[in-house]
């Protein structure tokens, strides 16, 4: 009676488990929703290199060399090159979401309404200005951070923490990155706006971003994602050049050199008998890795995972 589908091959079903055909690869479950940092190629915008275990990372920081990312309330600094590699941590940092850089020497944190200064080499503050509880977006580029607190957009000295210039209207601002072009771009009530740093006037914009959950920013370049798109656009045209599909479920997003991205992954199995030297999305069509055809005795109606998904260690 099991056999009602002809490629279908009988399992045991004991005390919870599965018994598989002689031969056949030995599988592990993934964690649901585990969380993958990707880095990826700026220009073609596939995989690099990907680490697990990131589900929790709540702020990224793509800054120099280096990535900095908060999970678990712990602030993470990892060398990326040429590989990840954390060098250094500093506990304490619970709820934070808000992480910028800056100057060139410091990060700054957004942490239960203080800004906090802190240097990139130690991960040490060195100043910090209160009154910041409402703040939902920071960037930072130069000397400058700008931030959106409650209506307000803020262009803050690094230097000091001290106001510069203030423009109001921006409620409903969700997005908000400065690559270093002279310009700051936010997303706004589907709107893509284009403003100068120094003066905080609007000089661009564009519609139909309605459904962008991410943006990020380096140089002449900024990238979105929406809808579950991934799309690199030049910054001076606000013109596509290039799109990559299936981030329905990335989290966070920063770019300097490459482009980092944290998305939670669906349940997934492991092959134990194969290992890869990277992780890559089988569904990228110009993945370099060779994808080995399942056993003749696997169908893939029958079972909804496919067992040779490639997987990184």
């Amino acid at each position: 009676m099991y056999l009602m589908y002809p490629y279908c091959f009988p399992t045991d079903k004991v005390a919870g488990t599965i018994s598989f055909p002689k031969g056949f690869p030995t599988l592990m479950t993934e964690p649901r929703q585990s969380g993958v940092l990707y880095k990826m190629d700026a220009d073609t915008l596939k995989p690099v290199e990907s680490d697990t275990g990131w589900e929790n990372a709540t702020a990224l920081l793509a800054y120099y060399r280096y990535v900095l990312i908060v999970r678990k309330g712990v602030l993470i600094k990892m060398d990326t090159h040429p590989n990840f590699r954390p060098i250094l941590s500093d506990a304490g940092w619970g709820n934070t979401k808000l992480i910028a850089g800056a100057d060139g020497k410091h990060i700054f944190l957004i942490r239960d309404g203080v800004l906090i200064k802190m240097n990139m080499d130690t991960l040490k503050p060195v100043a910090s200005d209160t009154g910041w509880g409402n703040a939902r977006l920071m960037a930072g580029v130069g000397s400058s951070l700008y931030i959106v607190r409650g209506d307000d957009l803020i262009k803050v000295n690094a230097k000091t923490l001290t106001e510069e210039r203030r423009d109001s209207g921006w409620e409903d601002a969700t997005l908000l990155t400065a690559p270093g072009d002279s310009y700051i771009y936010l997303v706004r009530r589907g709107v893509l706006i284009k403003m100068t740093e120094s003066t905080l006037t609007p000089v661009a914009s564009d519609t139909g971003w309605e459904g962008a959950t991410l943006m990020a920013g380096a140089g002449r370049t900024i990238y979105l994602v929406r809808k579950g798109v991934l799309i690199k656009m030049n910054s001076s045209t606000l013109k596509p050049l290039a799109y990559d599909t299936g981030w329905e479920n990335a989290t966070l997003m920063s770019s300097l050199y490459y482009v980092y991205l944290v998305r939670k992954e669906a349940n997934r199995f492991r092959n134990t008998e194969q290992v890869y030297g990277g992780y890559a999305d089988y569904r990228q069509q110009s993945c370099q890795l060779s994808m080995p055809r399942p056993p003749y005795y696997y169908h893939l109606s029958c079972y909804p995972y496919y067992p040779y998904y490639p997987y990184y260690q």
